[in-house]
């Protein structure tokens, strides 16, 4: 089953409908974790953990396959929070308006585990 869209699939559907999207307030002894973004749009910008629900994910498996794949972390329990509606995010093509809506989760690391499956650094 296909789970993500092309960028020209998703640029056909998501100027026309708003978008799913999962952000995490990662918080810890330190205060709010943010990333640096990597891609486009906002490259280089701080940001709360978050992307995409693809089909058929449940949103706190989104979660943590965000957060594993931004900070390398697994995590394990979430609360959710609340939603966030963006009527226009600023990241449609040729400057038009996307809307999304985003659920909003929390978890507060105590501490973590590394996924044993990953080398250890020497």
């Amino acid at each position: 089953m296909k789970k993500w869209l092309s960028d020209e699939e998703d640029n056909l559907i998501y100027d026309l409908v708003p978008r799913i999207c999962v952000d995490v307030i990662v918080r810890s002894k330190k205060g709010i974790l943010l990333a640096k973004r990597a891609i486009e749009p906002f490259k280089g910008q701080w940001h709360m953990i978050g992307g995409r629900l693809g089909k058929g994910e449940d949103p706190k498996d989104a979660a943590r396959r965000l957060i594993k794949k931004e900070i390398g972390i697994d995590v394990v329990d979430f609360a959710f929070v609340d939603y966030c509606n963006h009527p226009n995010d600023g990241m449609g093509t040729n400057e038009e308006p996307r809307h999304s809506v985003s659920l909003v989760f929390q978890t507060i690391l105590t501490g973590f585990r590394r996924n044993e499956s990953e080398p250890r650094s020497k």
